[in-house]
């Protein structure tokens, strides 16, 4: 287990916030996801009394199952962290899921949040296959995330429900008005409730990684809408840029200084492709890059592409112009 600890005594009151991350070998695929996504529902209404009786200690506490670990975030009183951290990691770790219609009602609930995505509007669809195509690790593609919401099965949550146990990796993060031996009590209440799970070993823990792009070459993902009423298309051209450092998120944002207000006023203003035009900025795992998101009710996605390409060439030539 690693160990963070941030004194901070400016204030006098003695709150802090506890965040302990628990890594697992998960897997990034559909059915991984739903059954996460299904699981992580019945454990928050498990505990649901005990965060309620965290909350008259003024206590907030956060819990979200992510493709290879756990997120565990608390803020409150130092005394009353100190009792409640080890309450609560005991729940989660000891909680067996039961059967019950309660599984079946959230299953349907949750089918019916991933077939509403495809009625989405088509930019904020293309965003999101956009990031399943530069995050490793990441998302699921929507389609197959449907299918396995109707085909998953209670036994999926028992056997997930023993699998993220199985082996575990902890980082454990301390800040606040609180002593070093204090930071340090968290942290044997923490080794002391994973005694009883088999270690992960550090070199064997995933992370979402971004995928590189090669250079001078341009790969081009297409998805069709599946809503027969949707008369909109949408583009997002993605340039890949470097590493983040200061240097290169400088350049970054001079280079979104730069392209920001040509950009709208060529494909938005004088091209009228249609009322969503954005630059944005992107950040992936670390990885900088500029993006150019258009949606048009008059245009096709290939078609789009054929005006990003005309404004790459002014933009070309606003440079040169200004450097000469």
């Amino acid at each position: 287990m690693d160990v963070f600890f941030k004194p901070d005594h400016r204030f006098q009151l003695a709150k802090g916030q506890v965040k302990l991350r628990l890594y697992y070998d998960g897997d990034n695929t559909a059915e991984s996801s739903v059954t996460r996504d299904i699981y992580e529902k019945l454990l928050k209404n498990y505990l649901r009394e005990m965060q309620y009786m965290a909350e008259t200690a003024s206590i907030t506490s956060k819990m979200s199952f992510n493709t290879f670990y756990v997120d565990i975030d608390l803020k409150g009183f130092n005394d009353s962290l100190g009792k409640f951290l080890p309450r609560y990691l005991e729940m989660i770790l000891g909680w067996i899921p039961e059967p019950s219609g309660e599984f079946e009602d959230i299953r349907i609930k949750k089918l019916r949040e991933y077939n509403n995505f495809f009625l989405e509007n088509p930019y904020q669809q293309a965003y999101q296959y956009h990031l399943l195509a530069l995050r490793e690790g990441a998302e699921v593609d929507p389609k197959a995330v449907v299918f396995a919401a109707e085909q998953i099965k209670f036994d999926h949550i028992l056997q997930y429900n023993r699998r993220w146990k199985e082996k575990l990796f902890a980082e454990l993060y301390v800040a606040g008005n609180f002593t070093q031996a204090k930071a340090e009590d968290f942290a044997g209440v923490v080794s002391k409730l994973l005694a009883t799970h088999q270690p992960l070993d550090k070199s064997h823990v995933k992370t979402i990684r971004a995928v590189q792009l090669p250079q001078k070459e341009t790969w081009s993902v297409e998805k069709s809408l599946r809503n027969p009423d949707e008369k909109n298309s949408s583009l997002i051209a993605h340039f890949q840029y470097e590493e983040f450092g200061v240097t290169t998120k400088l350049l970054q944002d001079i280079c979104m200084m730069f392209m920001k207000e040509p950009t709208f006023d060529y494909l938005r203003t004088k091209e009228q492709l249609g009322y969503i035009v954005m630059c944005l900025p992107d950040d992936h795992r670390g990885i900088l890059g500029l993006s150019i998101l258009v949606q048009s009710n008059v245009k096709s996605s290939h078609e789009l592409s054929e005006y990003i390409d005309r404004l790459m060439v002014i933009l070309k030539d606003k440079l040169e112009k200004l450097t000469s």
